[in-house]
């Protein structure tokens, strides 16, 4: 294959229990995968083509084409001199979760076929919470019958749920701005002495029941389950050519780039709304 979207469209193959996808972008110009070959083919971001060999073998090898941005998955076999026949069955359609979980099981052997859809650098860590939130997705469609209402509302869902989080990382940061003049005045005492300062201030939380770390822990606490949302957002075939207010593909960008600048600044007012860091620079970088 070849084509100008080359972020979008890789050769990719699953042999024994990893799926690869190779970059024909990059400098390598062949790669071999280990183990038996269970699937190779195309990604296409939203779609793949593939063929899933009846009986699982073989040496799936990634290699560069001859044109800028054209490459494949092969699948190899040894010679044999008794010939040999090969079963295949080929797919050729959209990434949808639960059509590609049927392909698990074919001729008895365990495929992985969903991990034809990629979540990003750590994909089995975040499948887990970006497949419960597709299809919580799925089931506000099944009542709203828009994609881009039903992503309002998962969206809403999520803050709700993770409000005690974010409740707890605002009572943090408001009790550690109100430490901010007792901190300063330890700062004035023991001067360039980092020890006697640590220990000092160590003291100070304990006396007034503070966490240093309560304002962060609870956001970073919450960072798996934004960045599954993401990925799920980026990896569903059901917004693709799924109209919303004015736009007519929820996957393309908003040709009057009107969400975007209300995102942004809507970002600010809140940002003015929520407390902020006690330490000064960290208030300015914010």
């Amino acid at each position: 294959f070849s084509g100008p979207s080359l972020e979008f469209v890789r050769p990719v193959c699953r042999a024994g229990k990893n799926t690869e996808r190779f970059d024909v972008a990059g400098d390598e110009s062949q790669k071999k995968l280990e183990g038996a070959v269970l699937w190779a083919g195309i990604d296409q971001h939203y779609f793949t083509a593939a063929l899933l060999p009846a009986e699982p073998g073989g040496t799936c090898l990634f290699v560069k084409g001859g044109e800028k941005g054209s490459g494949a998955a092969v699948i190899q076999y040894p010679l044999d001199a008794a010939g040999r026949k090969l079963a295949f069955t080929l797919f050729a359609g959209p990434k949808q979760l639960e059509l590609l979980k049927s392909y698990a099981q074919l001729n008895g052997h365990e495929r992985g076929f969903e991990s034809a859809i990629d979540y990003g650098p750590v994909s089995n860590f975040f499948a887990f919470f970006a497949q419960i939130l597709l299809g919580v997705m799925r089931w506000f469609h099944g009542f709203v019958a828009n994609w881009g209402t039903a992503i309002i509302l998962l969206t809403i869902t999520v803050k709700v749920l993770l409000y005690p989080l974010t409740f707890k990382s605002m009572q943090s940061m408001n009790a550690m701005r109100k430490l901010q003049p007792e901190i300063e005045k330890l700062k004035a005492k023991h001067g360039d002495d980092r020890e006697a300062m640590s220990r000092a201030q160590m003291a100070l939380f304990q006396q007034h029941k503070v966490n240093p770390a309560g304002g962060c822990l609870p956001m970073l606490l919450q960072m798996p389950i934004w960045f599954a949302l993401y990925a799920a957002l980026q990896t569903s075939v059901e917004l693709y050519r799924a109209p919303f207010l004015w736009m007519s593909d929820l996957t393309q960008q908003d040709p009057y780039f009107i969400l975007p600048v209300a995102m942004g600044v809507t970002s600010y007012i809140m940002q003015k709304f929520s407390p902020q860091p006690a330490e000064a620079t960290q208030a300015k970088m914010m």
